[in-house]
Parts: C-alpha cells; sequence; structure tokens
C-alpha cells in the first residue's frame, strides 16, 4: 500500500503553482518586493529629515539656555565678589558705615581690561547700595551691601544682598583706647 502512494505522487510530477487571474505568480510578486527593498521612499526620506531637523532644534536651544546660564552665573558671582569686597572693606574701617545709595563701583579690582565683552570689562556698570542700623548701645551694627546691574546693560536683573553684623570701627577703637588708658593709669 505504501509503495502505490509513492509511486502515484511521482507520476504527478513536482507540484507548481498555478497563477490565477486574481493574483499574479510567484515570480512577479517576488519581483516587485525586491524592486521594493532596493531604496527609500519619498515618506521615508521626509520623516527622517523631520526627525533630523527637530533634534538639531532642541540641542540648539539646549546649547543656547547652556549659555544663557553660564552668563547669568558669571554675573551672580561678579556681583557676590563686590559684595563681599565691600563688606570687608567695611569691617576692617577702610569705609566708613554710612549708608549709600546706588553708587557706581570703580575700584580697579573690578575692572577686566581684557574681557572680550566690553559690557563686563566696565566696573561702572554695577552699582552698590549700603544700608546699616544700629542694633545695640554697644556698637553692634546690621549692615547690607547690595550689588546690583544697571538695569539699561543687563537684559536679566541682577542683584545680590549680603547682610552681616558687625562692629562699628570707631566703637571698638574707642574701647581699645580706653583699654590702653587704663593700662597706662595702672602703672
Amino acid at each position: 500500500m505504501q509503495n502505490h502512494a509513492i509511486s502515484s505522487r511521482l507520476a504527478r510530477g513536482p507540484q507548481v503553482p498555478v497563477p490565477s487571474a486574481t493574483s499574479p505568480g510567484p515570480t512577479v510578486r517576488g519581483l516587485n518586493r525586491k524592486k521594493r527593498c532596493k531604496g527609500m521612499t519619498l515618506l521615508e526620506i521626509i520623516l527622517a529629515l523631520a526627525i533630523f531637523g527637530g533634534a538639531v532644534a532642541v540641542i540648539g536651544e539646549v546649547s543656547r539656555l547652556g549659555l544663557r546660564s553660564a552668563a547669568d552665573a558669571r554675573d551672580m558671582t561678579q556681583a557676590l565678589l563686590i559684595a563681599d569686597t565691600i563688606m570687608a572693606e567695611l569691617r576692617i574701617g577702610i569705609r566708613t558705615l554710612e549708608p549709600v545709595f546706588d553708587a557706581a563701583v570703580t575700584s580697579e579690582e573690578f575692572v577686566d581690561t581684557d574681557a572680550a565683552d566690553p559690557d563686563w570689562a566696565v566696573g561702572a556698570l554695577w552699582l552698590y547700595s549700603i544700608d546699616t542700623a544700629m542694633l545695640d548701645d554697644n556698637g553692634l551694627t546690621a549692615v547690607a551691601v547690595t550689588v546690583t546691574r544697571q538695569q539699561s546693560i543687563a537684559p536679566v536683573p541682577v542683584s545680590v544682598r549680603l547682610v552681616r553684623w558687625i562692629v562699628d570701627p570707631e566703637v571698638e577703637q574707642a574701647e581699645i583706647d580706653a583699654a590702653a588708658e587704663a593700662a597706662e593709669m595702672l602703672m
């Protein structure tokens, strides 16, 4: 019985699909597929360009924000250095503890003559204010130093306020003189 089934298959020959009227043969289908796989369609190219353009726009915006943040940090650091220097000058008595309002910074150490940006090189672009308030009779004074960038120059306002309690150098000197006088009297 097995021999009969094998012989009937061999008699029929290899089975080749016959193309019908509704579908092209396997050869035509295979040729169409090969032609389509050789290149990219216009739609795929347009989509790739749109994705690439969007990525470039996002990277450009991120780099712009990074540069702006770096400039803001530079300005804040410069303002803090100016405020700290003015506070140190007040503490050691180089400047008097008198209120000042929006005076231009003219100190040479804040003027960078080698700066690439001419606005950054001019020290007069920074303004400072000094506010004082006596806290007690022993000469303890609250000192507030505020440094701001002139509004006409800076697109983003930069302002730093530094507050410290210090002993008035005049009161401190008077106490030192009184102690020295008392020591002389004892000798």
